[in-house]
C-alpha cells in the first residue's frame, strides 16, 4: 500500500523528469553493448533487461497520461475563454456602465458595491473578483477586473461604447 502510495505521489512530479527517465532507460536497453560497456553498465542492463523494461513501459505510460492530461486541460481553457468572451458580447447596460470605469480609467481595480446584484452576477462570472476584503465606506469593495477581460474589453472597446 506504502508502494502504491509513493507511485502515485511520483506522478505530480514534472513531465521533464519522467522523459529524462525515460530516455536514460532507453539509451541503456537499446543502446549497443559496445557503449554501455564504456559506461560500465552491460552487467545491470543484462541481468536486470526485465526490470529496466517494465520500469520504461511505464514511464511511458505515465508521460502518456500527463500529455492527455494536458491537452485535455488545454482544450478545456480554450473553450471555456470563449464561451467567457462570448458572455462579454451580450452585456446588460448596468454591466457595460461597471466595466467602462476599468477601461475608461485605465485602472484594474473599482470599488463597487457587495450589496448589487449586477456587481455579484459579474464575479460569478468570472470577469470580477474581489481583491480586497476591508470595505470602504462599509458595502463597497476594491474589486479587480480579470486580465483576459481587461485585454478582450480594451481590444474591443466597442462592447462597452467607447470610441
Amino acid at each position: 500500500m506504502e508502494g502504491l502510495t509513493q507511485l502515485l505521489g511520483m506522478m505530480k512530479m514534472p513531465l521533464r523528469y519522467f522523459v529524462g527517465l525515460a530516455a536514460a532507460l532507453g539509451f541503456v536497453l537499446l543502446a549497443p553493448a559496445t557503449i554501455i560497456s564504456r559506461f560500465g553498465l552491460l552487467k545491470y542492463r543484462e541481468e536486470g533487461k526485465l526490470y529496466l523494461g517494465l520500469s520504461l513501459i511505464l514511464l511511458g505510460a505515465i508521460i502518456t497520461s500527463q500529455v492527455i492530461g494536458w491537452i485535455a486541460q488545454t482544450c478545456k481553457n480554450h473553450f471555456r475563454l470563449g464561451a467567457m468572451k462570448k458572455r462579454l458580447n451580450i452585456l446588460t447596460t448596468e454591466e457595460k456602465n461597471i466595466l467602462r470605469e476599468y477601461i475608461e480609467g485605465q485602472t484594474r481595480t473599482v470599488n463597487l458595491s457587495i450589496q448589487s446584484g449586477v456587481v455579484n452576477g459579474l464575479e460569478h462570472d468570472k470577469i470580477i473578483y474581489r481583491s480586497a476584503n476591508v470595505s470602504s465606506f462599509f458595502t463597497n469593495f476594491a474589486y479587480n477586473i480579470q486580465p483576459w477581460a481587461w485585454n478582450y474589453l480594451n481590444q474591443h472597446r466597442d462592447l462597452l461604447g467607447l470610441d
